[in-house]
C-alpha cells in the first residue's frame, strides 16, 4: 500500500475509491504480496546493490465501507543498518463528484537500524479521471514530496506514468506497464533519478516485478 499511496505515495499516486455498493459486500479486509527486483522509493533505491535488490514485499489492509482505512507494509531492505521496513497507515477517501481524494497518516519504521531511520508523513491525494495529485508533507523534519500521475489501460495493459519532486533530494520519473496472467500482475517500470546534489550521478533503472491480491 506505501507504494501505492504513496506507492506508495502510494510508489506512486494511488487514490482509493470510495467503495460501491457492489463492493460493500465483499470483505472489508484484503491482502497483497510482491516480488520485484529492486525496491525504488521516489526514484531512491532501498538497497546496497547499485544494480537492484530483490525484494519481497506485502501488506494487509482493512477498508470500512465509509472510506475509512488502515493497513500494514513490509519490505526487506539494506541501509544504514536496516534489513526490514514496516510501514503503518490510516486515512480517509472518497469522492467529492468527479474529485476522488485520499488523505492520512503514515509511519515508516526501520527495526534494528541505526537510530534516526524512522519517520512519518501527512498525506494528501486527488485524482480525476486517470490523472492523480499527491502531496505528502514530512514530519520529524524530513522532507516534502509532491507528485503528477497518469494510468490507463490498452487492450488489457496497464500503462502509468509519474513524475515527483522530492524535496532537497531528487526529482525522478516513472513509466511502467503491468499485465494480468492467471490472477497474477507482472510489471516493468522504467525510472530516471535526477540528484539534486552534484556529486552524485543521475540513474537510470529498470525494474521486474510480481504481484498477487487476494
Amino acid at each position: 500500500m506505501k507504494k501505492t499511496i504513496l506507492a506508495s505515495l502510494i510508489a506512486s499516486t494511488a487514490i482509493i475509491a470510495a467503495p460501491s455498493a457492489m463492493a460493500e459486500e465483499a470483505s472489508p479486509f484484503s491482502a497483497n504480496v510482491t516480488l520485484t527486483s529492486d525496491y525504488l522509493w521516489r526514484g531512491l533505491q532501498q538497497g546496497s546493490d547499485v544494480d537492484g535488490t530483490p525484494a519481497i514485499q506485502g501488506g494487509f489492509d482493512y477498508a470500512h465501507e465509509s472510506g475509512a482505512y488502515a493497513g500494514v507494509w513490509g519490505s526487506n531492505v539494506e541501509f544504514s543498518g536496516a534489513s526490514v521496513e514496516m510501514d503503518y497507515y490510516f486515512g480517509y477517501a472518497g469522492e467529492a463528484g468527479s474529485i476522488g481524494y485520499d488523505v492520512g497518516y503514515i509511519a515508516y519504521s526501520y527495526p534494528s537500524s541505526q537510530p534516526g531511520n524512522d519517520f512519518s508523513e501527512m498525506y494528501l491525494g486527488l485524482s480525476y479521471g486517470d490523472f492523480g495529485l499527491s502531496y505528502a508533507a514530512g514530519l520529524d523534519d524530513m522532507p516534502d514530496n509532491i507528485e503528477v500521475s497518469y494510468g490507463t489501460e490498452f487492450s488489457g495493459l496497464g500503462v502509468s506514468f509519474a513524475y515527483g519532486d522530492y524535496d532537497t533530494s531528487n526529482t525522478y520519473a516513472t513509466l511502467g506497464f503491468s499485465k494480468e496472467f492467471s490472477g497474477m500482475e507482472f510489471g516493468v517500470a522504467f525510472t530516471s533519478t535526477d540528484f539534486d546534489d552534484e556529486a552524485t550521478d543521475d540513474e537510470t533503472y529498470t525494474v521486474f516485478s510480481v504481484s498477487k491480491s487476494f
